[in-house]
């Protein structure tokens, strides 16, 4: 029996390193849907303002690696907002829902209060059924996800591209509705391309192509609007955004000519945000602009644009890992250069110890991994 129990530990060991290794690739994917969606679309359908999930992802999953490492997030976002009524989306909130359940009672099943409570065997018995139940419940979520992975706008837009055919792609979204409609259509194509690209449908090389030449008439279609509306001037500043957001250096996944287009657009992003006066969104257009400052090495630059972003974080941000992450960045750009290296390591220690205390691993991953990168 020993020998089995042996067996069964070092097999349950194996399961949740493969469910770790998972939750990583997608906790990398929802870094790039949440700086895009909340930065872009959001702000133009009322979303919650930007805090540090923004730029790295939601630290409210962490817990549910086991039982959550293949959801497709943004698919489940995209459709709460679009098609909130849809039969198809409200099975596939109940089923996140149920998800979220099931993973908060694996929690508790884990914890050792509850081992003092019952027995070993009974407790591995009942995590064993939540787990079984929880594989079920994800498949079908996954299954209803993968049906509704692209909009049939931007299937069309993707046909047309793979026949070379770029004005059929533009006429695809160009063609129905107004102004602010087509706009608003670019937006989720955008991020339709660059979700899709993100887990593998084809080389993210060939989705960057597609994402530069859609967002490219994107921006060609709204400057050539003679009349800009509030909305139209929103719409306008979220696809400036989104090519700024997917074209950060960090990503890796972009030629140099496309991330300078991104620094681009993060400049045309910040100043459309200042004209429309909403802090948050300059909060954000200010933090991409020097992340992409920071990474073409102009750390000075970056600095002045990080402590401009912390001062808005200072008078709105709610949480402490708004805060943090803002004086995170300060850090980062003081640690790249030689004379003020010291001072930068120690506002980034300062801010990583909210992360510590939030047992947030995959926010201090990145920012170990940021400062090792950044560091003189």
């Amino acid at each position: 029996m020993a020998r089995k129990s042996d067996a069964d530990r070092s097999k349950h060991a194996r399961e949740v390193d493969v469910g770790r290794k998972k939750e990583e690739r997608r906790k990398q994917l929802r870094a790039l849907v949440y700086s895009s969606l909340i930065g872009g679309a959001a702000s133009m359908t009322g979303m919650a303002p930007w805090s540090n999930a923004a730029a790295h992802g939601n630290a409210s999953s962490h817990k549910r690696a086991e039982l959550r490492w293949n959801v497709n997030d943004f698919v489940v976002l995209r459709q709460g907002l679009l098609q909130p009524e849809d039969p198809r989306t409200v099975r596939l909130r109940s089923l996140t829902t149920r998800l979220d359940a099931l993973a908060r009672k694996s929690d508790v099943l884990g914890g050792s209060r509850t081992s003092l409570v019952l027995g070993n065997s009974e407790v591995g018995q009942e995590r064993q059924k939540v787990t079984q139940e929880a594989r079920k419940v994800q498949s079908e979520q996954e299954e209803l996800a993968n049906e509704l992975r692209m909009r049939p706008i931007t299937s069309e837009v993707l046909f047309f591209l793979r026949q070379g055919d770029e004005q059929g792609a533009v006429a695809a979204v160009e063609g129905v509705g107004s102004p602010e409609d087509v706009l608003t259509n670019y937006i989720w194509v955008q991020m339709d391309l660059q979700h899709n690209g993100r887990i593998g449908e084809r080389s993210s090389s060939a989705f960057a192509k597609e994402i530069l030449i859609v967002s490219g008439r994107a921006i060609q279609y709204y400057e050539n609007l003679s009349e800009r509306s509030e909305a139209i001037t929103r719409a306008g500043a979220a696809i400036y955004h989104n090519l700024a957001s997917f074209t950060l250096p960090a990503i890796g996944s972009y030629p140099e000519d496309a991330v300078a287009r991104g620094r681009e657009a993060a400049e045309k992003a910040l100043e459309l945000r200042e004209e429309l006066g909403d802090d948050d969104a300059i909060m954000r257009a200010l933090w991409i602009l020097g992340v992409h400052e920071l990474r073409r090495g102009a750390p000075a630059g970056a600095e002045d644009l990080f402590r401009k972003a912390q001062a808005i974080a200072e008078d709105t941000a709610e949480q402490k890992s708004t805060l943090a992450w803002a004086q995170i960045y300060v850090g980062l750009s003081l640690i790249a250069r030689e004379d003020t290296l010291g001072q930068g390591e120690v506002l980034v220690s300062e801010g990583r110890k909210v992360f510590e205390a939030l047992g947030d691993e995959f926010t201090l991953k990145i920012i170990d991994d940021a400062r090792d990168r950044y560091r003189l």
